[in-house]
């Protein structure tokens, strides 16, 4: 916040847009929670605006507010506060328009304007009134909290509904389990009564034929008392005990045939029961083939996967290799450094002279992001899926142009630039779009000054798998505002043709977001929500040699993890509980062209 009120500091005294003296406007407050005021600064042909939001209350906001200036000789001016046209206010936060907003300034001519503009005491001003409204305004914290109570609610949902699969295959294996022991009782059942039955049969058939027999003995011993004369009590007594003898024979037999009935009945439960164990070791055996050689078929598929794939990344790197040779031989050809001595910086002239530069090359990018992992491969013959967050660090080769156009003498000077950076990784499985805009100012004695950049702008990254068993993507995407600022050393000051610049500096940069785009925050290692993250500093050096070339370095050892990261996706991969901040770094060399 201070670099930020020193560099529009010096950029008003250098450009001769001081303000002498500043107004606070009395402005309607629209909404009891939040409290606009604005002040407006006049002094050297030029009326500046600022705009200031205080929050009232304990949670978090952001809106948009779009002002309309009723102005004397310029007419209605309408404008939406906010560098990136949003006014963002942590809670009881302000926005602050040193830090969070572009200036207003509008210009008039004295004498021209003489006749339109409004009499402020002894000055004159342009303002007559100014009107604004507020919309779109988001209380973040609610919508923080509803979404944190949706999160909880899908995740018991989640586990309600495991629970529920889980419990309803454990009844069904119960069930089953239950079904099979049922029928192999019924099984043994039937054979033990089958015995039972042959055992009767065979049984009643021994009777019949024991009954037979006695008939028959019977019959020969009637002829024989016929016979015979006389009969003796002792023959008597003896036939009695031959009777009671047979008859615990018979009960002796018949409890060794129930004996032998249930040992066999036992044997045959028993054979059963191994006949299972086999028919399940056989059937285990031909499940366990299967997923072999699902397993095979799977391994020998990633194999060749494997193999197209690197042979497409090496067919993509040839021709990356090419275009890239091609491009480069064209902008760094052996013009490179020729000019116009006409169009060099004249020392002599103390008067500001206006410049118009263009840089054009390649640079190259290292950045961390989230990547959104999710492997579906084949293990034991079973197929396995798994999602997590992973981080990813894309090194992209990119085109870099840029336009500057300003002015300079011996003591100061500055410039206002714009560029993009459009690029793709040598295997065409990253690439960046980026858009960056600022002003850069210098003052101090010939060789060597002081200077202050802030820019703006977005960046995108993408990045595509390169496991053939992946499916995920990453994606980041946010905008940045920075300030910079450090020492600048000319070479040669007192040379008219070619001079070089060295540029050491210190970067303040901060990101936002949209959804669903979030940043692991450094301190938790937990994916933050917030559309906006903590200040990030970096390092800068560029070494800039007039006519001929531009070797720049951005370094940000402490950079945070970006990326679009959906409900769904997993949770952070064990990497993250090492590392919670990666390595942003950017390395350009670029040719550069100068006019003066």
């Amino acid at each position: 916040m201070k670099n930020k009120k020193i560099l529009l500091s010096i950029l008003s005294i250098i450009l001769c847009f001081s303000s002498f003296s500043q107004t606070s406007i009395n402005v309607r407050q629209a909404d009891a929670k939040f409290t606009l005021s604005a002040t407006r600064s006049s002094g050297f042909g030029s009326e500046e605006y600022k705009f200031y939001v205080q929050n009232n209350t304990g949670e978090e906001y952001k809106m948009e507010i779009r002002v309309t200036l009723n102005l004397a000789c310029v007419g209605e001016k309408s404008f939406t506060l906010g560098i990136n046209k949003i006014v963002y206010l942590p809670p009881n936060g302000k926005f602050d328009a040193f830090s969070d907003d572009w200036v207003h300034t509008f210009f008039y001519d004295v004498k021209r304007d003489k006749n339109c503009l409004l009499k402020d005491g002894d000055a004159v001003t342009l303002f007559k009134g100014m009107s604004y409204t507020i919309s779109n305004v988001i209380n973040l914290t609610q919508q923080k909290a509803a979404a944190a109570k949706k999160k909880d609610e899908d995740k018991l949902k989640a586990e309600a509904d495991k629970k529920k699969k889980e419990d309803e295959a454990k009844a069904k294996a119960d069930v089953e389990k239950k079904k099979r022991e049922e029928e192999a009782l019924a099984r043994t059942a039937a054979d033990a009564k089958k015995k039972e039955t042959e055992a009767k049969v065979a049984a009643d058939k021994k009777k019949t034929d024991e009954a037979a027999k006695a008939k028959t003995t019977e019959s020969s011993k009637t002829a024989s008392k016929s016979t015979a004369t006389t009969t003796t009590s002792s023959g008597s007594s003896s036939s009695t005990s031959k009777s009671s003898t047979s008859n615990a024979s018979k009960a002796s037999v018949a409890k060794e045939d129930e004996a032998n009935r249930k040992a066999e009945a036992k044997q045959k439960a028993e054979e059963e029961r191994q006949k299972e164990i086999e028919a399940e070791k056989e059937r285990q055996k031909a499940e366990q083939a299967l997923l072999d050689k699902k397993q095979a078929d799977y391994n020998q598929w990633k194999t060749n996967a494997q193999n197209e794939k690197n042979a497409s990344d090496a067919a993509s790197f040839g021709a990356f290799a090419i275009v890239a040779t091609l491009l480069g031989e064209w902008i760094y050809n052996e013009n490179m450094g020729q000019y116009d001595p006409a169009f060099s910086f004249k020392r002599n002239q103390k008067k500001v002279q206006f410049g118009l530069g263009i840089d054009f090359g390649y640079s190259m990018s290292l950045f961390p992001m989230l990547y959104e992992s999710k492997i579906s491969t084949v293990s034991g013959g079973r197929t396995v899926n798994t999602n997590d967050i992973q981080e990813k660090n894309p090194l992209i080769i990119n085109f870099d142009p840029m336009i500057r156009m300003g002015v300079e003498n011996n003591n100061f000077g500055g410039f206002a630039y714009v560029g993009a950076k459009i690029g793709t990784s040598p295997i065409l499985d990253g690439s960046q779009f980026s858009f960056n805009y600022g002003a850069r100012i210098y003052a101090g004695a010939k060789g060597i000054k002081a200077y202050f950049d802030y820019g703006s702008g977005s960046r995108s990254f993408k990045k595509s798998p390169s496991d053939v068993e992946d499916n995920g993507s990453g994606e980041s995407s946010h905008s940045f505002s920075k300030l910079e600022y450090g020492i600048k050393i000319t070479s040669h000051p007192e040379d008219d043709l070619k001079r070089s610049h060295f540029y050491l500096g210190i970067i303040s940069e901060k990101l936002s977001f949209e959804k669903p785009n979030k940043f692991l925050d450094p301190i938790s290692g937990t994916l933050n929500n917030s559309i906006e993250s903590s200040t990030i500093s970096g390092y800068s050096f560029q070494w800039n040699k007039e006519h001929t070339f531009k070797l720049f370095m951005n370094f940000y050892p402490e950079f945070v993890y970006t990326g679009a990261v959906n409900t769904g996706s997993g949770p952070l991969n064990s990497a993250f509980k090492t590392t919670t901040t990666g390595t942003f770094f950017e390395l350009g060399f670029v040719r550069s062209v100068n006019w003066w």
